[in-house]
C-alpha cells in the first residue's frame, strides 16, 4: 500500500481473507484506501470467490469504483477446482465454479489478473513451501488477462510484492502509442492539465509513454495523449 501511496495513485486495495481475522496488516493503513473482506478463501476456490465478490455477495467498505481499472491478484498453492460455490438467491454470477473459463470481469473495466502460484519451475521446500498442485487455472487467467506470474515458493516476498506493485503502478500510469510520434508533437494531459516534458517518459523502442510517479493523478482523472504520427 505504501508504494501505491508514494506513487500518487488513487489506488484502493481490498484483500479477501480468512473470516477469523488471520491476516495481520499495519494498523495505520488508511481506511479509505485499504480494507479486508472477511471471507474465507480456500486454496482451490479463489476464482469462484472472486466472482461472488464481483456479484456483491460480500460486504466491503470499498466497493468497485466506476471508471477505475481493476487488478486482481490470486495467491494459491493449488489449482482451480471444477466444483460449485453456494450463491445468493437471484445471483447473476456466471462464475460459481473455480475454473479459468468461469472468470468474467466486470463489464466496462480494464482488468488484469496476476498469479502468485505454483509453477512448473517451483522449487518446493519441505515445511516452507509445499504445493498441493501447480496453479494451471490461475496461470491461464494471468496469461489471458495480461498479468504477471510469480512463483509462490519465492523466498523474498518483500521484493515479490514490491515488483508486483510497481508493475501495477506502471500499467496504470502508462500507455503504448499505436505509432511513433513526430518529434516535438507529444502533448500529455492529466485531466485538464498539460504535463511538462520532465513529468513523463517515452520509450522509443516500445512506444510506451509513462507518467512519472511524482505526478499526482486524482480519483477519476484520466490522462490523454495527443501527437502527430511520424509514419
Amino acid at each position: 500500500m505504501d508504494k501505491f501511496l508514494a506513487a500518487n495513485t488513487s489506488a484502493q486495495v481490498a484483500a479477501i481473507g480468512a473470516e477469523d481475522g488471520a491476516f495481520s496488516f499495519p494498523a495505520d493503513l488508511p481506511a479509505d484506501k485499504f480494507t479486508v473482506v472477511p471471507q474465507k478463501v480456500g486454496s482451490h476456490d479463489a476464482i469462484g470467490i472472486i466472482m461472488n465478490y464481483f456479484d456483491g455477495q460480500y460486504q466491503t467498505s470499498l466497493p468497485l469504483r466506476d471508471g477505475a481499472s481493476l487488478e486482481v491478484v490470486i495467491i494459491s498453492d493449488d489449482d482451480g477446482a471444477n466444483s460449485s460455490l453456494k450463491t445468493k438467491a437471484g445471483s447473476t454470477s456466471t462464475g460459481t465454479r473455480n475454473m479459468a473459463a468461469d472468470f468474467v470481469p466486470p463489464a466496462g473495466k480494464r482488468t488484469r489478473v496476476h498469479g502468485i502460484v505454483g509453477l512448473e519451475t517451483s522449487q518446493e521446500v519441505a515445511g516452507v513451501c509445499e504445493l498441493a498442485n501447480i496453479g494451471k487455472e490461475h496461470i491461464a487467467l494471468a496469461q489471458k488477462y495480461s498479468g504477471t506470474l510469480t512463483d509462490i515458493c519465492t523466498q523474498d516476498w518483500s521484493k515479490l510484492l514490491s515488483d508486483l506493485s510497481q508493475d501495477i503502478i506502471n500499467a496504470n500510469r502508462s500507455i503504448i502509442l499505436k505509432s511513433k510520434p513526430e518529434a516535438g508533437s507529444l502533448e500529455v494531459y492529466v485531466g485538464d492539465r498539460r504535463l511538462s516534458a520532465d513529468e513523463f517518459t517515452f520509450d522509443e523502442v516500445t512506444n510506451r509513454l509513462t507518467i512519472k510517479d511524482e505526478v499526482q493523478v486524482g480519483d477519476g482523472e484520466k490522462f490523454n495523449v495527443i501527437y502527430k504520427s511520424a509514419a
